[in-house]
């Protein structure tokens, strides 16, 4: 079956998604007839399993997975939806179909294709806040990453569906 990857993870915790909203993504997807596959590196555990429980499981997860190996295996997925993190970048740049969700970083630095989509909060003054990203939030509340609602995603998942699937 097809199947879309979701990356949740991310070294900086200013450029880390909810893990709830891409549970709640994973399964409105599951529910369209994708598998959803997700992965990430020993220190994201916690992360991916907040994603899988409000999934309600029907997220696949890759878990103790080498780099290369979830790479290969986000190459051969539908979509990859993920963050500001190296792994979904690599994904841009070889072409692959991309919602990236920026937070603090500003997403006009790179190309984009058609097949690409990044997405922010609308309307936040304080975004973006930083070339890279800082460590932590000026503003201490993150909103950059939250107010990037499931919603948004969905409906730009579906856009790829009709245009792309």
């Amino acid at each position: 079956r097809d199947f879309v990857f979701l990356l949740p993870g991310s070294e900086w915790e200013t450029k880390r998604w909810l893990p709830e909203y891409y549970g709640i993504i994973a399964k409105w997807i599951e529910e369209t007839g994708f598998e959803v596959f997700t992965g990430g590196s020993p220190s994201e555990k916690k992360i991916l399993e907040t994603l899988r429980e409000f999934s309600r499981g029907s997220v696949q997860l890759f878990e103790n997975t080498s780099l290369s190996d979830m790479l290969g295996i986000m190459y051969f997925s539908k979509l990859i939806i993920g963050g500001d993190t190296g792994p979904v970048h690599l994904m841009r740049i070889l072409g692959k179909n991309v919602i990236q969700i920026f937070g603090p970083t500003p997403h006009d630095i790179f190309i984009w294709r058609e097949n690409q989509i990044p997405l922010r909060a609308k309307g936040l003054k304080c975004s973006p806040c930083h070339h890279h990203g800082p460590r932590h939030c000026p503003m201490g509340d993150l909103a950059c990453q939250f107010e990037v609602k499931p919603e948004e995603v969905w409906d730009k998942f579906l856009w790829f569906q009709e245009k792309f699937f």
